[in-house]
């Protein structure tokens, strides 16, 4: 179907604009805007709708949808039509500034047909409300027969013959050519229609959201039993081995090995069982990927200190290998989820976007050195999780995870950056992992015992059930019938105390609590010394505990039916009542009753950051709003919810006198001074030190702001002087907490789990 727009006609089969001489080809994402503008008529469009309808996400940058915008319009510019035909109406939208007419497919109508054709040749800016019967503005053909290319290229070449036909001497004799001319139209349009009927929905189909429906169906599907199930051990170093990797031509695999808190990479050959650990400068080496249909093993090499690398391994000889190439500087947090595109030009990255609000995909150009964001981050603590490159190059499949709604995987095409949901979890806190089958046509997905199998194409789908008592967080295939995987639980997370952190003594390491469970994110009591909360899995079912010197004991009473993940616990200034994140619901407890108390009114899904303030009546949050970090302020007694700050704000932090202090722009502001209009502690001081991912891993103490920037060290810059510290600590962290004694640190620790890569193999089952 092809459409009038202004001074231009629209051919979708080909994704031109034409008027007259000028033709123009448009990108897949200019194309899909205006197309879906041409099916939303007389109406002002909001970005909300642009973004979920023609990007086919729940959040785009700003500036993304600006770009996107500006460059429609610079394609839509016509030297004889000077108003642009995109309108933006402020805090509300687009809309088209002329109503967009459809080229009707009659092939009895010639009167409207020959109307239309002197219309396009004498570029005149005809308007006629168009239906929306025949257009989707999320499919187009890609390529053209040579018969309608060569009936759009006679179209062309006649323009200018149509255009003399008010003055021809011998009107009679063009009257002849006219009614070809309309006829190739007519031969034209029924190609379009037809192309566009009868074209197959692949890549180009996209699907905005999962139906409800399939979902429904995809859940109900009975798993059959695998038969002739064969489990075993394919590593036996020591230590913890995760992240297997097949190669493409299933001669190799690569895996990781860390031990002692040093990360290696080994190769070992799948028909002799030979095996070579990949060394670079006494560098910690992690693999990450396979660049497809080759030998090239993309790794990180990294000290955890001052340098990071993501390189390449050169593997077609392992008995010679080269030494690496180094590609890009990284961050120094080994995501394992990097991979090049099928040339080795394009390098593809998970990195946190730089407001530091989620995760998202870039791609760096290797050549010119440059990245550009491929899938932009959601809001705090939103987006891409994970991102796996198709066999043949040609495909991103990515895990996007949203708090408080189920993760979905989304397949996107490289070259058109077309993209759909491919499968929509059931449950939100539930983990998936995925893994491209070697055909490329199939994907895998393992939940628990059960592994799925979809098509990519036709979303079918079927699962078999696998006798593994495991989570299993890796795997990768070597036929529909066989994989390596690796266990998901390979560290283990104690709590502990670590004495002299900046003092000239030795650094003392103390472990709380010994236990085969993990612990983790400990908060210390003010008033009764040596005793402190954490959260344990000792019970099979994460709880909160209360511990001293000589007892511990359960004070959460967590139903055993459903999945608990517990987010920082924080203690209020009269010590009666723990708060926390239980499944994205604050809550707290009253440690004086027991009695669990839930916050419904809170938009729970973005709430980031939180505290008691000083009358412990209220509670102090960070939330997104808008896409702006805001602070907010909660009273427990009225149920009031009070805006403290509109412009940005995230990461609370309070120090030993009561005061309060947000994060934002990486400068430290007091929010107790903003609230009191206290002149005398007016206060905003620029960060120095590496800022924290995690909001668990900063604090305040004694006029020091501290930050666990990397896992293994620690830095703190004094608020006034601007003084920085940084020391190494003995093993890696997560979370601190400072203690009332000077010196002292409650944290995190963690450590490896001696763990095997494993091959597990099944009787063959027929793919979807």
């Amino acid at each position: 179907m092809q459409y009038i727009l202004g001074p231009w006609l629209l051919l979708p089969a080909r994704c031109v604009i034409y008027s007259k001489v000028i033709e123009r080809e448009l990108d897949p994402l200019s194309f899909k805007l205006i197309t879906y503008f041409i099916s939303q008529p007389n109406r002002i469009i909001p970005r909300q709708e642009l973004v979920v309808n023609v990007w086919q996400q729940s959040f785009v940058d700003d500036n993304a949808i600006n770009r996107a915008i500006s460059e429609l319009r610079k394609q839509l510019t016509h030297p004889e039509h000077k108003a642009p035909l995109i309108k933006t109406h402020y805090r509300k939208g687009y809309s088209l500034t002329v109503t967009p007419k459809k080229v009707i497919n009659d092939a009895e109508n010639i009167t409207s047909h020959t109307a239309v054709t002197k219309d396009l040749a004498n570029d005149l800016d005809v308007t006629q409300i168009a239906t929306n019967d025949g257009l989707d503005n999320s499919n187009y053909i890609k390529e053209k027969s040579p018969k309608a290319i060569h009936t759009e290229s006679a179209i062309t070449a006649n323009t200018t013959q149509t255009k003399t036909l008010k003055t021809a001497i011998k009107f009679s004799s063009y009257q002849w050519l006219l009614i070809l001319l309309v006829l190739l139209l007519i031969i034209n349009i029924f190609t379009d229609f037809k192309l566009l009927n009868d074209e197959p929905n692949t890549s180009l189909a996209i699907t905005t959201q999962t139906n409800q429906s399939d979902i429904e169906t995809l859940q109900k599907i009975t798993p059959v039993k695998a038969k002739n199930v064969n489990i075993t051990a394919a590593t036996w170093n020591i230590g913890s081995e995760t992240h297997p990797l097949v190669s493409p031509d299933k001669n190799l695999f690569a895996y990781t090995n860390k031990n002692n808190g040093v990360s290696s990479s080994y190769i070992k050959s799948l028909s002799n069982q030979q095996e070579i650990k990949l060394t670079y400068n006494d560098l910690h080496i992690s693999a990450m990927s396979w660049q497809p249909n080759s030998r090239i093993l993309l790794v990180e090499a990294t000290d955890l200190k001052s340098q990071c690398h993501y390189a390449t391994f050169n593997l077609s000889n392992i008995n010679n290998i080269p030494e690496p190439r180094l590609i890009k500087e990284c961050d120094k947090q080994a995501l394992s989820m990097a991979q090049l595109s099928i040339d080795g030009n394009t390098m593809f990255y998970i990195e946190l976007d730089e407001k530091k609000l989620g995760q998202e995909i870039y791609q760096y150009n290797i050549k010119t050195q440059k990245s550009t964001v491929l899938v932009p981050s959601g809001d705090a603590q939103y987006g891409v999780t994970n991102m796996l490159i198709s066999p043949n190059g040609k495909k991103l499949l990515y895990r996007w995870y949203e708090r408080n709604s189920p993760a979905k995987l989304y397949l996107l095409d490289i070259a058109t950056r077309e993209q759909r949901v491919l499968y929509e979890q059931a449950e939100e806190l539930s983990s998936v992992t995925i893994a491209w089958l070697p055909d490329g046509e199939h994907i895998g997905v393992l939940q628990g015992k059960r592994l799925s199998f979809i098509n990519i194409h036709n979303r079918a789908l079927n699962s078999i059930e696998l006798p593994i008592e495991v989570y299993l967080s890796r795997m990768s295939f070597l036929d529909s019938n066989q994989l390596f995987s690796s266990e998901a639980a390979s560290t283990q997370v104690q709590v502990a105390q670590i004495d002299n952190i900046f003092s000239k003594g030795e650094k003392k390491v103390t472990m709380l609590h010994r236990s085969d469970s993990n612990d983790y994110y400990p908060t210390y009591s003010r008033k009764q010394q040596n005793s402190h909360y954490f959260i344990s899995s000792r019970t099979n079912q994460y709880q909160i505990w209360q511990a001293d010197d000589s007892t511990e004991k359960q004070i959460s009473n967590f139903s055993t039916k459903e999945q608990q993940a517990i987010y920082v616990l924080v203690l209020s200034d009269n010590e009666d009542y723990l708060l926390f994140s239980r499944n994205n619901q604050l809550e707290f407890i009253d440690l004086k009753t027991g009695v669990l108390h839930s916050i419904p009114e809170l938009d729970q899904a973005k709430v980031s950051s939180y505290l008691w303030s000083n009358n412990d009546k209220t509670i102090i949050y960070s939330t997104i709003k808008d896409k702006v970090s805001q602070i907010w302020q909660f009273n427990l007694l009225t149920r009031e919810n009070t805006q403290l700050t509109f412009e940005g704000g995230q990461k609370l932090l309070k120090n030993e006198r009561g005061e309060i202090f947000y994060i934002n722009d990486n400068k430290l502001f007091n929010l107790t001074y903003e609230q009191d209009k206290n002149t005398q502690n007016a206060f905003t001081k620029k960060i120095t030190i590496t800022l924290a991912q995690c909001w668990c891993s900063i604090a305040l103490r004694d006029d020091y702001f501290y930050s666990l920037g990397d896992p293994l060290s620690l830095a703190r810059m004094h608020i006034l002087t601007n003084e920085v510290q940084e020391i190494a600590l003995p093993q890696a962290s997560m979370g601190i907490i400072l203690k009332a004694t000077p010196n002292k640190l409650l944290t995190t620790l963690t450590n490896e789990r001696s763990t095997q890569v494993q091959r597990i193999s099944w009787s063959a089952t027929p793919l979807p």
